[in-house]
């Protein structure tokens, strides 16, 4: 909540170069460069008793949908029923709760081809004044597609993703690459960001601040919006990756995120691992790997902003910069022995 992970990277790299240092070259100045060293260390225990962020007073009560459908199934023709059957399924017992969350592209179709289903499963939400958020790809005339998450809130409130994975959303290629890539039937069509300035999306009386999918690695660009929202939420769909260390290490960059902002943070995902982060980046609740499942909590919004959401990189990086500058000084031979 200080100096976010790029802060963490330099304090990391400093004590590292103060304990060669007094390995190397015992002397005055490496003994206070490890007190120095020794003295963050000790603060980092200490920090974490500051709350730099204030819940609000009204409780939001969520829910997380986990379809568990493997990837492998996802998209196949076949199984566009009863997947929407079964999010409808899941969601019913959690309608009256303020908001209900579904993972990255839940909804195996375009957003066009499924406009009946999301009706119904809007008139349903506003029934019992719930929110649907959902992940869903939505085409354009331009033959392109957006990866958005929409909330089915009377108004259609969206974000679409902005930062794309390369040979995944877009290909960073030579067009006589994408004319073969074309002609072997392979995918080819660049997916369209959405703008860098877009709103966060309001549910109630809470500002939701969304990613989707890997954004969520890049804390700076969150920043734009983290200011402003007063909950996060990240939806992804971390089948791609199986049973490997993936879905735990992207688990463990959306709890810095949280802690950066100070913010709650709802992460829906297609087969895990779907959680509820606290601000401090503690796991309150989540779900098992590969099974269907509902995660329910009760959060709250938070207001004011942690040091880093006010001032982003800018101290590490000025810092680092101080830091070459000094010992580029250091190193530069005077005159006599020049």
């Amino acid at each position: 909540p200080i100096v976010g992970v790029l802060g963490i990277s330099l304090v990391v790299a400093l004590s590292a170069g103060a304990l060669l240092q007094a390995l190397r070259r015992p002397s005055v100045s490496a003994g206070i460069a490890v007190g120095a060293t020794l003295l963050l260390w000790v603060a980092g225990f200490w920090l974490p008793s500051i709350v730099w962020t204030q819940a609000r007073s009204q409780a939001v009560s969520v829910s997380l949908i986990q379809g568990a459908i493997p990837q492998d199934e996802k998209w196949l023709p076949a199984s566009r029923a009863p997947t929407l059957a079964l999010y409808a399924e899941l969601t019913r017992p959690e309608l009256g709760r303020d908001l209900i969350i579904w993972p990255e592209a839940a909804i195996p179709d375009l957003y066009h081809r499924v406009e009946p289903y999301l009706a119904r499963m809007e008139t349903a939400a506003r029934a019992e004044n719930s929110t649907v958020l959902l992940g869903i790809l939505r085409d354009d005339p331009d033959s392109t597609f957006q990866n958005t998450v929409v909330a089915l809130d009377g108004v259609r409130s969206d974000y679409i993703k902005r930062h794309l994975v390369p040979f995944g959303e877009y290909f960073p290629v030579p067009d006589f690459v994408r004319r073969w890539m074309r002609l072997m039937s392979l995918p080819y069509t660049d997916a369209e960001p959405g703008r860098a300035d877009q709103p966060p999306i309001r549910v109630g009386n809470e500002l939701l601040g969304v990613t989707i999918c890997y954004e969520d690695v890049f804390g700076a660009e969150q920043l734009a919006f983290a200011r402003d929202a007063s909950i996060l939420v990240n939806v992804s769909n971390d089948a791609w990756f199986g049973d490997s260390i993936a879905a735990h290490q992207h688990l463990q960059i959306a709890r810095l995120r949280a802690a950066e902002a100070g913010r709650y943070l709802l992460r829906a995902t297609n087969t895990g691992i779907s959680a509820v982060i606290d601000p401090r980046g503690e796991i309150v609740k989540q779900s098992p790997q590969f099974r269907a499942a509902v995660l329910r909590a009760e959060v709250t919004g938070m207001d004011g902003h942690t040091p880093y959401a006010r001032y982003g990189d800018w101290p590490t990086l000025l810092l680092s910069l101080a830091i070459v500058a000094a010992v580029t000084i250091r190193q530069r031979p005077n005159s006599r022995q020049s």
